[in-house]
């Protein structure tokens, strides 16, 4: 008997090890390697439960503990979000053909920026410029959906905010607007809404979600900052416009908004929250309203939003958006629990 249990042992170890560096399929379809749970560098990567579950086994025989490990771990793995990590792992099943982004073009198509979103109201048209973040959200400023009268519509797929270019934009309803908890109308803090659409989008070269910055993700030095939107110096515009921002540092922010005429916008000045920013060029540059966003690995993040003075490109005084990484757990945690 004793023969017996050890030879079946002996089978199972060499099968054990007849399995590992096979080439796998993850049941996502993504290509794989065999590899003991230790050694398989997605797992130690801090995954979330849909990662875990999608390196399926490799026990054809009953081995224990050898995964199909994917072949590809994003090098930011360990800092992304859960709505972050999700995009990455849709993107790489879908394999969407972006165009290849150009930070010195004005003037944006709609797949270079997919995640762009014209919000519009029946009343008054275009309201301002959000980010699509999964398949259910978008994110956009508070003040742009405050005060209105009716509940806001999403335009997706469109760079033009008429119909000269031919191009059908997907209008989805909102279900519901979600401001920021501590928002306070006319000041500049926790500028920030969440929009629920009344349907999922469906994603494809020109409608595609945007991953949202942490402060755990180390910024590249002399990291680069882009806004993009439908206004520029201080009107809308048809065509949707990019353009570079620079850092300002706090001091001088703050140094710049000390006047009076301020107060009731700032009351607690230039805080941790809010990022400013100038333009490097004023020539057909984006300003007022839209996103700011960063490139880091190839990888898009929204860093930021608009807030609704002195984003003019031909102010002196700089930009004041809002910073995204100081709001990430009330933005994870509304998009993560909703169903």
């Amino acid at each position: 008997m004793m023969k017996i249990i050890l030879v079946f042992m002996l089978c199972v170890k060499i099968f054990h090890c007849s399995v590992i560096n096979l080439h796998c399929i993850t049941k996502t379809g993504h290509e794989g390697t065999c590899k003991s749970i230790t050694d398989c560098e997605a797992f130690n990567q801090n995954l979330n439960e849909d990662d875990i579950n999608d390196m399926s086994p490799c026990d054809f025989d009953g081995s224990i503990g050898i995964y199909c490990c994917p072949n590809f771990v994003h090098p930011l793995l360990p800092q992304l979000t859960k709505s972050c990590n999700k995009t990455l792992r849709i993107k790489d099943q879908m394999k969407p053909h972006f165009a290849d982004f150009n930070e010195n073009s004005k003037i944006s198509s709609i797949n270079e920026l997919p995640f762009m979103v014209q919000v519009m109201l029946l009343e008054k048209g275009f309201v301002g410029s959000g980010v699509l973040i999964n398949e259910k959200f978008v994110l956009t400023s508070a003040h742009a959906v405050y005060f209105r009268k009716s509940m806001p519509i999403c335009r997706f797929g469109k760079t033009t905010r008429d119909d000269l270019d031919r191009l059908i934009g997907i209008d989805i309803n909102v279900m519901q607007v979600i401001p920021h908890e501590l928002y306070i109308p006319r000041e500049l803090y926790f500028d920030i809404a969440l929009l629920l659409l009344e349907r999922n989008i469906k994603f494809s070269d020109n409608v595609f979600p945007i991953c949202l910055y942490n402060s755990e993700i180390k910024l590249n030095n002399n990291q680069k900052f882009m806004l993009s939107g439908w206004k520029s110096n201080g009107r809308k515009v048809n065509e949707l416009m990019k353009g570079k921002v620079e850092e300002i540092t706090k001091s001088k922010c703050q140094h710049s908004y000390e006047n009076e005429s301020y107060i009731k916008m700032l009351p607690d000045g230039i805080t941790d929250n809010l990022f400013c920013g100038k333009f490097g060029s004023c020539m057909n540059t984006p300003d007022s309203d839209g996103s700011l966003f960063i490139n880091i690995n190839d990888t898009f993040f929204v860093y930021g939003f608009a807030s609704t003075i002195n984003t003019n490109c031909n102010s002196q005084s700089p930009g004041i958006y809002s910073r995204i990484s100081d709001m990430i757990n009330w933005i994870e945690n509304i998009v993560t629990e909703t169903p």
